[in-house]
């Protein structure tokens, strides 16, 4: 091998490494994450219905503008939450996100099994604390566990005319993220 060749294997080799670390950076060094975002739209343990998609207002990439969508930001510090609703008729879906925006668990209305929506979402020591003091209904409901304090949840709903789009908005408006009291 020549010179040149071992220095450009080096060279791309760096290069790869540069840039690995700052596209795993970026998240972590952004002024403003997403958590910090859906502030922007309401206050926080409470659902706050978004706004349409548009190049200015999009929070998560590829949102499709024919669901209406409602978010809840909270921190787990303050104790685990309960989110619940009877969601509409037809496609719907909740996710739940760190701070950064990555996705920690997702559900939709064909994996629930029905319409009734109940989720808990804790750390790991409160999920402990729940086992030992279960509440009554623990059995049917969700329990997403994270290390992530910083949480929001989107609810979306599928709306397929505009005739709809009143009642979607009043079953969002409708959804409880809460406290869970135990």
């Amino acid at each position: 091998m020549t010179r040149f060749t071992i220095w450009l294997i080096g060279a791309l080799m760096f290069g790869g490494i540069i840039h690995i670390g700052t596209v795993l950076a970026l998240p972590h060094l952004a002024p403003q994450d997403a958590w910090k975002r859906m502030a922007e739209f309401g206050g926080d343990d409470r659902f706050n219905l978004l706004p349409a998609p548009t190049t200015a207002t999009t929070l998560l990439p590829m949102i499709d503008p024919m669901l209406e969508q409602a978010a809840c930001r909270f921190s787990l510090d303050t104790g685990p939450r309960i989110v619940e609703n009877r969601m509409p008729m037809g496609f719907w879906s909740i996710g739940v996100f760190n701070q950064y925006g990555q996705a920690l668990f997702s559900l939709n209305d064909r994996t629930a099994g029905g319409r009734d929506l109940k989720l808990i979402i804790a750390s790991q020591e409160q999920v402990s604390q729940l086992r030992e003091e279960p509440p009554e209904d623990l059995e049917s409901t969700i329990i997403v566990e994270t290390q992530q304090p910083q949480i929001f949840v989107i609810l979306r709903a599928f709306v397929s005319d505009e005739t709809k789009t009143p009642h979607v908005e009043a079953v969002l408006n409708e959804a409880r993220c809460r406290i869970l009291e135990y």
